[in-house]
This record gives C-alpha cells, structure tokens and sequence, in this order.
C-alpha cells in the first residue's frame, strides 16, 4: 500500500512512468528492511530475558515470621546459620537457652535468579539472621522458677541454679548434731517448674545466693521489744535492725527521748519465706548448771557479796527425738539420759554488817540523802518532800525494815519502792534511777537501797521521800534527824501529785 501511494504520488507530479515505478520500489524496499530490523531486535531481547531466566540457582528461602530475609544454599547451611544465630543471641545474654518455634522461622525451595553477584547479595547472614530474630520478638527463652505455695518467689536461667538454692537452706539447716534418722522437708509446698518466657526476662534472673537470702528473708512479721533499764533509743535501733526514725513512725504514742523500762515498741522484723523442718533422734551432752550456796559473813557490809567458791557445771547424756525448723529447737523430747559429771556448787558469802548513814543527828529517821536541795514539801495535794540531788547519788534507808513493795515505772512515781518499818511506819523512795534490793529484803537503818533518778512523771533528778503512819501522809522533814526548814507548799513542775497503785 505504502508503494502504491508513491508509485500515484509520482505519476502526478509528471513523473514518466518508469521513473515513478522506481521510486514507489525503492520506498517498498526500505520498510520491509525497518521490518526485519525491529523483528531482528525483539528476538535479541528475547534471548536475552530467556537468557536470565535460565542464569540462577535453586536455593532455600529463609522465612522469619512468613517474611522472606534472604536465602541459603541448603537445609545444612540453614542449621549452621540459625545455630550461630542463637549462639550469638545467647551470648550477649549472658548464656541463656533459647526458643525458637518452628511457626516463627521456616525454610522453601526457590529458585534464585541472576549471576554469581546476585546470588551472593541474597545470601541471609548470621547477624542478619539474629538481628531480624531480636526485631520481629520470635525469640523466647527457658526459665526455671522456684514457686512457694503456688506464688512464683524467684526465677532462673538454669535448673541447676534452682537446685543450687534450695540445695543451700537445705544444707544449712541440716542438723549438726548426729540425728538418726535424719528427716527433712519444706513445710510451705515448694517447687520449681520450668516455663517459656521473653527475651526481655533474662535481666531479672536470679543468682542462688541472693534467692536464697530472699526465701530466708524475704517476708515481715510485727513485733514487739520490751524497753529495759538503760535502754537508749539508738542501741534498741542498732539491735532491732532498723532506723531510728522508722521507729517513731510506728510508735507514734511513744516519747523516744525520755523512754521507760517497760515501754513496747512495735517494729517489723524480717522473717522467711519459707521453713524447712528436721527431725530425728540426737544425742547430745548437756550441761547441768550447778547450784549457788549463800553463806553469811559479818566482816561483809549489807549488800556486799564475795565468792568464796567458783560454782562448776555438770553434764549429762542425753539421747531426745527433736524437731527443728530453720535450725531452731520447736519441739524436744526427752528419751533417756545419763549423769557423766556431777555439778559443784558456787559457795558466795552474803554481808550482814550494818552499813550505817544518820547524818549525825538523833531524829526518828535518818537522812535518806548525803545532801540534797528541798525544793517542795508536803502541802496543796503533795504527799512528800523533793530533795534534789544529781544523777546516781546513793538513797538509804531511814530506817530499818522490810521492803514490801517495788514499783515499776509506769505511774507518776516512776521506780519506786517501799519500807515497812514496823508500828504502821512506812517510808517511800520514788523517781529511783536504780534499785538495789528486792521485795521482802530486810535492810537495816542507812543501807543504800537505791539512787536518785527521774523516771516516771519529772523534769528533774530528785528523791521523792514520803513518811506515812498507818497510811496517813506526814511532814517528812520533822521525822528526819537534825533540824530543817520546810518550804512553804507551792505548785512545782518537778513530778505529779499521783498515788502509785500496789
């Protein structure tokens, strides 16, 4: 068609016909040559892509969570790869066993196309591998927890760490002594189960020893100290285990600075998660305490004491079935036993000679004070005289008597105490620091009974002195040897009016 056009073409423009078939030939010849030179090109780039095509390997697709992150040449090469992987992982987590679930990473057949190059650029890597496990979290890991009547209390990496500390309480409650049979167990349900957790878990894994100062440890429980005399608030703390002010926050009712004996401060003591129960029978050797022989000796001051003989203790045989719990003694009982040694007896002289102080004065009572400062005296509901002295200083007896009363420092009198003279003469000692006699002693006129204090309710140190007749409150002033002025009564802040109950 397209020589038709040019072979008219020509004719028309006065071409002779010869001339114009020419020229239509010439054109009819060009486009079938522009054909076969754009057939000739497809084929080329046909040969080309089958070229590429068939340029490959067949390889294994590696999979991580049904992504496809590069290719192995086969299933050993996947192994060695995802086991370096792992390792890798394992490593920079301080060893931990990991998990990887069949679900998560997988492997496929596929052909791979293109040359050498190509192929090594889809090659997946160890660290690629480990770094695609760690992003998708396809990573789990084998931890072992210890569980205490169900309530998981620590975890580990390993089941030998476990083992290990459970193996440690067992160990150090095992009996000491040769028991037989020697039977131990756990009182609380204690096990340790194996379960699969997160990467994530291995920066809060337990070591044996601080799991086992937990169990040990690791629980409170309330209790109460008793105050003692002489007691400070610092030393109880440092005894107790605990802070100072942790102290005040439990026992808000409490004057931590001017403590009592007999004051309770509540505070919280440590106690274990778990208790592991011995039983058996034991033989021991025990130690039978040996007796104390009072003699008197008049060359002794009252209250002087001097051992003449040292005491020795004896020993016994003992066989006993037993139960500890944590190493402590619950339960004993005594099976047989067998003298070995037989105790001696502390042999301690006792003194009866009179240790005198009057004051020089021939009064019906003597001074129960060397010196002192009368500060307040019986008048406006005070029942006895103040008579100020430092700290320590020695209180004697007016008189001699029985002692019939000590009291505690609960009330106003604080520690106080009191002698029945005989006649329905009584004289009262209060606000004590110290005591040095018992109920039912019998002392003798000047004997040192106790020394100035201020405990109970005062703000000074000073002896509270009171003499009663058949109950009845008296002057102590004109019972006492020597002459003294007695200060007009008035309010003072140095202790309250309270009658101490019996």
């Amino acid at each position: 068609m397209e020589g038709l056009r040019i072979f008219l073409m020509a004719l028309s423009h006065g071409s002779g016909f010869r001339a114009a078939w020419r020229e239509a030939r010439a054109v009819q010849v060009k486009h079938h040559l522009r054909a076969g030179i754009t057939l000739a090109g497809g084929l080329l780039a046909a040969i080309f892509v089958l070229s590429s095509v068939l340029t490959g390997a067949e390889m294994m697709a590696v999979s991580v969570n049904g992504q496809v992150i590069g290719y192995v040449n086969d299933e050993a090469e996947y192994a060695s790869i995802v086991q370096s992987a792992k390792e890798k992982i394992s490593k920079e987590n301080g060893g931990t066993e990991l998990i990887i679930q069949d679900a998560d990473i997988s492997l496929a057949p596929k052909f791979v196309p293109g040359n050498e190059e190509a192929i090594a650029e889809a090659a997946v890597s160890e660290d690629q591998l480990a770094e695609t496990l760690l992003e998708e979290n396809v990573i789990k890991t084998n931890v072992y927890t210890l569980n205490v009547e169900g309530q998981e209390v620590a975890t580990f990496g390993s089941l030998s760490e476990a083992t290990e500390t459970l193996n440690g309480i067992v160990e150090e409650f095992e009996p000491q002594e040769a028991v037989e049979p020697a039977e131990g167990a756990f009182v609380e349900e204690v096990a340790i189960e194996s379960k699969t957790s997160d990467l994530e878990v291995v920066t809060e894994l337990d070591d044996a020893e601080t799991a086992k100062e937990h169990l040990l440890n690791g629980s409170t429980e309330k209790k109460v100290y008793a105050v003692s005399r002489g007691d400070t608030i610092e030393e109880i703390a440092a005894l107790l285990g605990v802070t100072v002010e942790q102290i005040a926050l439990d026992n808000p009712e409490l004057n931590l600075n001017n403590l009592k004996e007999g004051d309770l401060i509540k505070f919280q003591a440590s106690a274990p998660l778990v208790h592991y129960e011995t039983s058996g029978v034991e033989t021991v050797i025990e130690e039978i305490p040996f007796e104390t022989e009072e003699q008197k000796s008049e060359d002794l001051l009252v209250g002087e004491r001097e051992t003449l003989s040292e005491g020795i203790p004896g020993k016994r045989l003992v066989t006993r079935n037993v139960v500890r719990v944590n190493g402590d003694l619950t339960d004993v009982e005594e099976i047989s036993s067998e003298v070995l040694e037989e105790p001696v007896s502390e042999i301690v002289l006792v003194g009866t000679k009179p240790r005198m102080f009057d004051g020089g004065g021939d009064g019906p009572l003597g001074l129960p004070l060397a010196s002192w400062t009368l500060t307040r005296s019986v008048g406006n509901g005070h029942t006895g005289a103040d008579m100020c002295a430092p700290q320590g200083t020695p209180i004697y007896a007016a008189e001699g008597g029985t002692v019939t009363f000590i009291g505690m420092p609960y009330g106003a009198y604080g520690n106080f105490l009191k002698i029945d003279h005989g006649g329905g003469l009584e004289t009262w000692y209060a606000h004590c620091d110290t005591i040095n006699v018992s109920e039912g002693d019998q002392v003798a006129r000047g004997q040192q009974i106790a020394t100035v204090g201020i405990t109970g309710r005062a703000t000074a140190y000073h002896l509270h002195f009171e003499v009663r007749v058949n109950g009845a409150v008296q002057e102590p002033m004109s019972w006492l040897s020597g002459n003294y002025a007695v200060p007009a009564p008035a309010a003072t802040e140095t202790e309250t009016t309270e009658t101490p109950a019996e």
